[in-house]
C-alpha cells in the first residue's frame, strides 16, 4: 500500500482496516457489519434483487434500492487498498464486487490457499512466554478455517502436530500420552498439557520438586481422570476433526 494513502478506511459507523491480501477474512467481518447497518447487505450478498421500476416518474422503492446499491458499491471500493482495487477496476455492481473479492482472496476457496493454511499450521510452535492456552488456540484457528473443506485438519493431525512441536520439558506427559490406548482426543491432550504446565509454575514458585509430586498426585496422574471422553466437532479423527 502506498505510504501516501491511509491504511484504515472511516466510515459512519467507526474505522476499518482496508482490504489487503492477507486480512480478507477480518474485512469481510467488518463489511457485513457496516453493510448491515446501512440495510444494504442482502443486496451485496444477493437476497434483495432490484426492484421492478414502474412506468412513473418517481417510484420511492426503487429510487431507495439504486441509492444502497450506489452507496455500498462505493463503500466496497474504497475500503480496498490500491492493490487489491485494481481486482474489481470498473466494476460498478456491489454483488458483482463482493463475489470477485471472495474468489480472489478467500484462501479457504483455494487449494494453494488452504494448503497455505496447513503450512502455517503444521510450523507453528508455542513460544516459551506463552501460556499452552494461547498455543492451543492458535492451532484450534487454524482448524476452524479449514473445517468443512477438503483438507480439514483431523484428530490425528492434530495430535501429531501437538506431540512434536512442544520443547522438551513436556516429553514426559507426551510420551504417556502417545501410549495411551485409547489415544487421548485433541481436547484431553490439551486439557492435560495445560494442566501440566500450571503445575510445574506452581511448583517452580515454591522451588521444590516434592510439591510438583503432590501436586500431580491430587491430580490423579495422567492416565484416566474421570472426565470422560473428550468431543472434538466431527468426531475422532474424522474429516471434520478440529473446529
Amino acid at each position: 500500500m502506498s505510504s501516501s494513502e491511509p491504511t484504515f478506511y472511516k466510515t459512519r459507523w467507526g474505522s476499518i482496516p482496508k482490504l489487503t491480501h492477507t486480512n480478507y477474512d477480518e474485512w469481510r467481518d467488518d463489511m457485513i457489519l457496516i453493510l448491515s447497518s446501512m440495510r444494504a447487505y442482502a443486496i451485496v450478498a444477493g437476497d434483495d434483487p432490484e426492484p421492478q421500476r414502474l412506468d412513473f416518474d418517481h417510484n420511492d422503492n426503487y429510487d431507495d434500492w439504486k441509492a444502497k446499491e450506489a452507496e455500498a458499491a462505493s463503500i466496497i471500493r474504497l475500503s480496498c487498498s490500491p492493490e487489491v482495487r485494481r481486482i474489481i477496476k470498473g466494476m460498478r455492481n456491489p454483488l458483482e464486487m463482493w463475489n470477485t473479492l471472495e474468489t480472489s482472496l478467500d484462501t479457504t476457496r483455494s487449494y494453494v490457499g488452504r494448503q497455505d493454511i496447513l503450512r502455517q499450521f503444521r510450523a507453528c510452535r508455542s513460544k516459551d512466554d506463552e501460556p499452552l492456552k494461547a498455543y492451543f488456540t492458535k492451532l484450534s484457528n487454524y482448524c476452524i478455517q479449514l473445517n468443512h473443506t477438503n483438507d480439514a485438519i483431523t484428530d490425528q493431525d492434530f495430535r501429531t502436530q501437538i506431540f512434536t512441536s512442544l520443547p522438551s520439558q513436556y516429553a514426559m506427559i507426551l510420551m504417556i500420552q502417545k501410549h495411551r490406548r485409547p489415544l487421548p482426543s485433541p481436547e484431553e491432550a490439551m486439557h492435560d498439557l495445560s494442566e501440566e504446565q500450571t503445575t510445574a509454575s506452581l511448583a517452580k514458585e515454591h522451588g521444590d520438586a516434592s510439591t510438583w509430586a503432590a501436586l500431580s498426585s491430587q491430580r490423579g496422574g495422567y492416565c484416566g481422570r474421570g472426565r470422560g471422553p473428550g468431543r472434538w466437532r466431527g468426531g475422532r479423527g474424522g474429516r471434520g476433526g478440529c473446529g
